[in-house]
């Protein structure tokens, strides 16, 4: 599973402060695989997340790369209208999002997110469009660039660019699985990403 190979399965892996929940690596795997079924898909399609710092914002990104899709993170208090000019310029496939101000054009088929916490995420599966370009088959991850949101452009990652960034920053800052990493940063953001990948990657909380 992405990231979670090598953690032990009892050690905590976060601490949700926003729903007073702290979950295992192994409670964590099973929330991410729970969620990797919803994307139901026969090729790799995109996802657009409008997410937060908390434990379903992290679970459902894992269970996009976990499922072959390609997401981007978004932040989730962005103005209604900037989201709905990102879904109308690159009509993604699915949108994952919990605030309800977000305008989804001609989403047709609504899911419920299946882990009730509290803001829970809903899951939309967009109209498709038949002229669709193909996405590049090693896409996993599109970040935001700073400062152009509001025009927007994405830096696009492979599986192998993300754990090559969480290996190295884990081996720089000898991250091991006594470490607890403080998520100040917003995980959309490629700064705050990287903590949360360097230490999940080596077990840590």
């Amino acid at each position: 599973m992405f990231l979670l190979d090598q953690a032990d399965p009892a050690a905590v892996a976060l601490h949700d402060s926003e729903c007073s929940e702290t979950v295992t690596y192994a409670k964590l795997a099973q929330l991410v695989d729970k969620l990797r079924l919803q994307f139901r898909a026969s090729s790799k399609q995109l996802v657009f997340h409008f997410g937060r710092n908390d434990l379903q914002s992290l679970a459902w990104y894992m269970a996009a790369v976990d499922a072959g899709q390609a997401i981007a993170l978004l932040d989730d208090a962005l103005a209604p209208a900037l989201k709905a000019q990102l879904v109308e310029r690159y009509q993604p496939d699915w949108i994952v999002y919990s605030n309800p101000d977000i305008q989804l054009g001609d989403a047709r088929e609504y899911l419920s997110a299946p882990v009730a916490v509290p803001n829970a995420f809903a899951l939309v599966r967009q109209a498709p469009v038949t002229d669709d370009p193909e996405i590049y088959p090693d896409l996993v991850v599109l970040l935001s660039t700073s400062g152009s949101t509001g025009s927007p452009k994405f830096v696009r990652l492979t599986q192998k660019n993300v754990r090559s960034n969480a290996e190295s920053i884990a081996q720089a800052l000898e991250i091991n699985e006594g470490e607890c990493a403080i998520t100040s940063l917003p995980f959309y953001y490629s700064y705050g990403l990287s903590v949360i990948n360097s230490h999940l990657l080596r077990g840590a909380r």
